[in-house]
């Protein structure tokens, strides 16, 4: 399943990322071309690259989907030998061919467009994919290539401009359907299809479209994003075809096979005031080009939502963004216990006033409830449990000879429980830290001499720990960090390239070959929360 979906994701979305040729011979001009003329206003979600990546860029996720879809192929072989249904045989055709010819050539020759610009929404819930073109008489011949190794009809029927292609199976029908300047391809129930294919070819229009809404160009602005890829889910409009009460193509094309008891006023009811709580989840890029890339993605939400989730943040010396130097692996979030259990504790209350009804959500009343501060924060030693926030810095390692170096920093309120605690562990020699004076940590005693000593210091509500050499000075060090106005809610940080020096496995999981640097961070912002990333390839 794992190689199936990066295999059709390498192929279906390599045209955000390649280049090609100019256009044919009578193809619009690529500046005309903007599918979301197309897509209704009203779509419950839309993944659009209307602006062209560079032409560096483009080559760089080129050769990455390359090896992606190398290693995809390798897992998916034995499969597609096994079966013989219509889609596997549709499928061996096209990887036959990315065996003669490397994947950016294959795109090209294929008739995409240069610039790669597509669009992927949905027509009610049903996804609909439009991808530019240059050269489709080059288009018309994959498909019929492909439609010939599936054991499928080749000739397409001729409606207006369109040269369209139906194929049926188990209930279901993909509509392949091309012109001078796109391609488009549309999965559905057969029963729907019909009703769904004058809207697929633009033979019948929503009275809005997203590009006179202008709703991509307003979010790009609004948070700071290009539309080199910008991707929006509105999960108010998800849940009104769900249940029953959208309008327009939106209801003409609603599915007809849903749970009856997600449809009553009660689940609607209820479904609906969990949407309210995050009505909207936006994702693009600030940067993307050919040394680095930044995106975001906002998890929209009202401010009395966002006003308690803002009273969790706190502000931690050390827990920034963008991460402070180039360590091996960072982890630190700047987010207050007390809080959280104050958080808990309201949900958990409410719930228990007011259970839900929905049969469909009752299950989540047990799972609230248990997140009360009194079962679920208890089992935490009150150092962890009055924490405010946290740091962890890996900043060296090597396997041989073994050693490493890094830092920890915890800022909580009840510092004074740290012997006792560390009391417990056997082996450790009794602490009493004195206040803004390094102390050891008394590593030796547990045989942990590779770390070559380690040294911690306590001032105010702040506890530092380091290990490696020059300890003792890099303790206070730390502690002299200033604190900052604001931090993260949570902030990860990996160095892909030195990690992949030690463990091939791991990084190799963690991300494709060509990162070198990656972070992402979780921030509570005034209009929701959001998660950034970034690094450099």
């Amino acid at each position: 399943m794992r190689a199936s979906l990066i295999c059709l994701l390498s192929l279906a979305f390599l045209s955000a990322c390649r280049g090609g040729r100019g256009p044919e011979h009578g193809a619009a001009p690529p500046a005309l071309w903007d599918a979301s003329a197309m897509v209704p206003a009203d779509t419950p979600y839309v993944m659009a690259s209307l602006t062209p990546a560079p032409a560096a860029v483009r080559q760089k996720m080129a050769a990455a989907a390359q090896r992606q879809l190398a290693q995809a192929t390798k897992e998916l072989a034995p499969m597609l030998v096994q079966t013989q249904a219509p889609w596997a045989r549709a499928l061996q055709s096209i990887l036959a061919e990315l065996r003669t010819q490397p994947l950016d050539q294959w795109w090209q020759n294929s008739g995409f467009a240069d610039g790669g610009r597509f669009v992927l929404y949905g027509l009610s819930v049903w996804p609909v994919v439009r991808i530019e073109v240059s050269r489709p008489a080059a288009v018309r011949d994959l498909v019929q290539r492909t439609l010939a190794a599936a054991g499928q009809p080749t000739e397409p029927a001729q409606r207006g401009r369109w040269q369209t292609w139906q194929l049926s199976a188990e209930g279901a029908t993909l509509i392949l359907a091309v012109t001078a300047t796109e391609v488009v391809a549309a999965a559905l129930p057969s029963e729907l299809a019909p009703r769904a294919l004058p809207w697929i070819l633009g033979e019948q229009r929503a009275p809005q479209s997203l590009l006179e809404a202008a709703t991509l160009p307003a979010l790009a602005r609004s948070y700071g994003l290009s539309q080199q890829l910008l991707t929006v889910i509105d999960l108010r409009a998800v849940l009104t075809i769900l249940a029953g009460s959208a309008t327009g193509v939106a209801a003409e094309l609603a599915p007809t096979a849903l749970t009856p008891a997600l449809r009553s006023d009660v689940c609607v009811t209820e479904l609906g005031n969990l949407v309210e709580l995050m009505p909207r989840v936006v994702f693009g890029y600030q940067r993307f080009d050919a040394q680095a890339f930044a995106g975001s993605m906002i998890f929209e939400m009202p401010p009395r939502v966002t006003a308690r989730l803002g009273k969790l943040t706190t502000a931690v010396s050390g827990v920034s963004w963008p991460v402070l130097g180039k360590p091996l692996f960072a982890m630190a979030a700047a987010l207050d216990m007390r809080e959280l259990g104050a958080l808990l504790a309201e949900l958990s209350d409410a719930v228990t006033a007011r259970p839900f009804a929905c049969p469909e959500l009752t299950a989540l009343n047990e799972v609230i409830s248990q997140w009360h501060p009194s079962s679920a924060l208890s089992v935490l030693p009150p150092l962890f449990a009055e924490a405010r926030g946290f740091e962890l810095v890996i900043e060296e390692y090597t396997a041989e000879p073994t050693s490493a170096s890094g830092h920890l920093s915890l800022v909580s309120r009840r510092l004074d429980t740290l012997p006792g605690l560390l009391s417990a562990v056997p082996g450790l020699p009794p602490l009493s830290p004195v206040e803004g004076t390094p102390f050891d940590l008394g590593l030796d005693a547990l045989g942990l001499d590779w770390l070559r000593g380690g040294h911690g210091v306590i001032r105010g509500d702040k506890l530092v720990a380091v290990v490696g050499a020059d300890s003792q000075s890099r303790a206070l060090e730390q502690q002299r960090l200033p604190t900052p106005k604001t931090s993260p809610l949570l902030v990860m940080a990996y160095d892909v390239a030195r990690m992949r020096e030690l463990s091939e496995v791991f990084a190799s999981n963690l991300l494709d070959s060509s990162y070198r640097e990656a972070a992402l961070a979780l921030e509570v912002m005034e209009r929701g929360l959001r998660m950034q990333v970034m690094g450099t390839w």
